[in-house]
């Protein structure tokens, strides 16, 4: 009995081991095995430290563009790491400044509104860069054939400057593509819930949906009240300084975060699908 049960957890382990996908919990065969296979690594990059309003985590954009990447890598039996954390934006305009609420002659960067009670970390280009570089060099240098930099931080110049990288490192043996998350939704809801998915910025209704999708756990409703809300006092970017009550995202429904992750997935699914061949 106690051989039957040593086969038994042995079994387990090796099963356990087989759907490992993230990178920094293989052995160097393990990974050598899925470099030889197909060589595709998911490289996550977005914010772990911004702020989200209070029902949402601070590191809501890492999250999300690690999950998508946790699911791809098993969808094409690949591998992913933890997110790179890094964020750009920019300095607010006064116009923006004027449109919610914000004392227009502060210097405002980002999601550090002097009415919230964290700031958020952001990052220059050389820091960006560096890490990037660091990771795609690492990569290449490995033998994998491909680099998928998944990213869902909208914040001013992000994805614009990682295009650019990896246009400096797409080579014939070495294929780098960006994917922003947000942008593969194709996922329409009941016509009564239309705009919940079109509808509210950052830390909004649709982005509630959007970590919703993969990870619903995290998030805490009750740290926001109902009805209307206001934008310089939640960090909810919303284009004007008041949220109307419908586009609480304590409205955000199961089945539309459902709908919008599964659209999410699928159309990753089909671009990578074609990048391959």
């Amino acid at each position: 009995m106690i051989v039957c049960d040593n086969i038994y957890v042995q079994l387990i382990i090796k099963l356990i081991k087989i759907m490992i996908r993230l990178i920094e919990e293989m052995t160097p065969r393990e990974l050598l095995e899925v470099i030889n296979k197909n060589g595709i690594a998911f490289v996550p990059v977005s914010p772990k430290y911004e702020w989200h309003s209070f029902h949402l985590p601070l590191g809501t954009d890492g999250i999300i563009a690690e999950e998508v990447s946790r699911k791809l890598a098993d969808i094409f039996k690949a591998v992913y790491f933890r997110t790179l954390p890094l964020a750009s934006d920019e300095t607010r305009s006064e116009e923006f400044k004027q449109q919610i609420g914000l004392d227009e002659n502060a210097e405002i960067f980002g999601m550090n509104f002097p009415t919230l009670p964290l700031q958020s970390e952001y990052h220059d280009k050389a820091t960006f860069q560096g890490m990037i570089n660091s990771r795609l060099e690492a990569l290449k240098g490995s033998g994998f054939r491909y680099a998928f930099i998944i990213n869902h931080h909208g914040g001013t110049g992000q994805m614009e400057f990682l295009h650019e990288i990896a246009k400096k490192w797409n080579c014939e043996k070495f294929g780098v593509d960006v994917f922003f998350v947000p942008k593969q939704n194709s996922y329409e809801p009941p016509e009564e819930f239309r705009l919940y998915t079109k509808v509210g910025g950052h830390a909004g209704l649709l982005e509630t949906h959007q970590l919703m999708a993969f990870r619903p756990d995290l998030i805490d409703m009750e740290q926001i009240p109902e009805g209307e809300l206001s934008v310089v006092e939640t960090g909810i970017l919303h284009g004007k300084a008041d949220i109307p009550a419908e586009f609480n995202p304590r409205n955000a429904r199961k089945e539309i975060a459902e709908g919008w992750g599964k659209s999410v997935i699928e159309n990753l699914r089909k671009q990578i699908e074609k990048r391959l061949k």
